[in-house]
């Protein structure tokens, strides 16, 4: 997979997440568009750990929905998130109408997609939900492992519970980890020497 291949949603999208993990948060970005297509909101998550200037409510999706208007009744959003949604964005989307969620990729951690239709309430709004291609959910979940490595909470060794799940989607994702670290990915700056370091080394099962 190359930077180039992506469509223009998911070219922002990974754009948002760059400077996302540029400015210290997870790299999580987050478009929607209307039911033409066009870009209407977009936004990369600001929580920040350990930092007073942010919140825990900062995610990518929170921020891009809170940009829209309030939905009517006939509106048919589109959203496209790096990482699949947490309990509290995925709420956020079911409430903002939107009618079709595409997701960078399976959180194994935190996704909560498995709680489309789980009452009343979010039966009446179905959401065709559909993840990415397999090769840009390992990009994306090889970038997150890494950022998150790089937090205050990070991880002082890649042998625990976190790491492990995100193996589900990244075989061998310990060694890929070590070799981004090795391979200078830190000296990188614009969205698509990123993405072609992380598809260099994050997909297949080599």
């Amino acid at each position: 997979m190359i930077y180039q291949e992506l469509s223009n949603e998911w070219r922002i999208a990974f754009e948002l997440s760059v400077k996302a993990f540029k400015h210290g948060a997870l790299p999580i970005g987050c478009v929607v568009t209307d039911c033409e297509g066009k870009v209407i909101s977009q936004e990369r998550a600001h929580m920040v750990y350990g930092s007073k200037h942010s919140n825990v409510t900062q995610h990518a999706e929170m921020g891009a929905l809170s940009k829209i208007a309030l939905p009517d009744l006939e509106q048919r959003l589109t959203l496209y998130t790096t990482i699949e949604p947490c309990p509290m964005c995925f709420g956020a989307i079911n409430c903002a109408r939107v009618a079709e969620l595409h997701f960078g990729t399976y959180d194994p951690w935190g996704g909560s997609t498995n709680l489309a239709g789980g009452n009343w309430y979010m039966r009446r709004k179905p959401i065709d939900i559909q993840p990415a291609d397999v090769h840009f959910q390992q990009v994306m979940a090889l970038f997150l492992v890494y950022a998150m490595m790089k937090t205050p909470k990070g991880f002082g060794s890649l042998d625990n519970e976190f790491v492990d799940r995100w193996g589900q989607i990244v075989p061998n994702i310990k060694p890929k980890i070590g070799g981004l670290i090795d391979s200078g990915f830190s000296k990188f700056r614009r969205a698509e020497e990123i993405f072609s370091a992380l598809a260099l080394r994050g997909v297949g099962n080599e």
